[in-house]
């Protein structure tokens, strides 16, 4: 038997698409913060990533629009209305796409159940806990790319006082100096 290559993602799409649609509610009622659009920026991307990873391209392509559509109110937290009805538009085309490969997976979802097997498991994680992990590892990211910089400075300044050395060696050995 074929086993379900969507199967999992469905789920974690359908939660995503879910917390969206939720988010999308709470910028139209105009009482969103910054907060909020992070909130959305991250599902956004996750749902992003989760696409490509199963190859949905259209997926991943509407989920990355909608970060385009947030990412200038990143600080402001206040997209403007068009703004908001343009990501409730992309999010049904979104639930239409999902619910096309729904119906595409449900003879297998039904064989699957008749085996025995049930329902996917679902790992569930903490929006803060996950933005906490996620600003750690950009701040390690960035220190990061600083030890770089500053080694690759120490590198040269040691290969340039080597050159230094080399020049400098032959003339005070013969200039008669201890």
């Amino acid at each position: 038997m074929t086993r379900d290559p969507y199967r999992y993602y469905r789920v974690e799409a359908r939660e995503l698409l879910d917390g969206l649609g939720q988010g999308a509610l709470d910028l139209e009622s105009g009482a969103a913060g910054p907060e909020v659009v992070a909130r959305l920026l991250r599902l956004a991307h996750t749902l992003k990533g989760a696409s490509r990873v199963v190859k949905r391209a259209e997926m991943a392509a509407l989920a990355h629009e909608i970060e385009e559509e947030l990412a200038p109110h990143r600080e402001s937290g206040a997209p403007p209305a068009a703004r908001v009805r343009e990501i409730r538009r992309r999010l049904g085309e979104m639930s239409a796409l999902l619910a096309d490969l729904d119906h595409a997976g449900a003879p297998h979802a039904a064989a699957q159940a008749r085996d025995g097997e049930g329902a996917a498991p679902v790992l569930r994680v903490d929006i803060d806990d996950a933005d906490s992990v996620l600003r750690t590892l950009s701040e390690q990211g960035a220190h990061h790319a600083v030890l770089r910089a500053e080694l690759s400075a120490l590198e040269q300044a040691r290969r340039l006082a080597a050159v230094l050395a080399d020049q400098l060696g032959p003339r005070s050995r013969g200039s008669g100096a201890p």
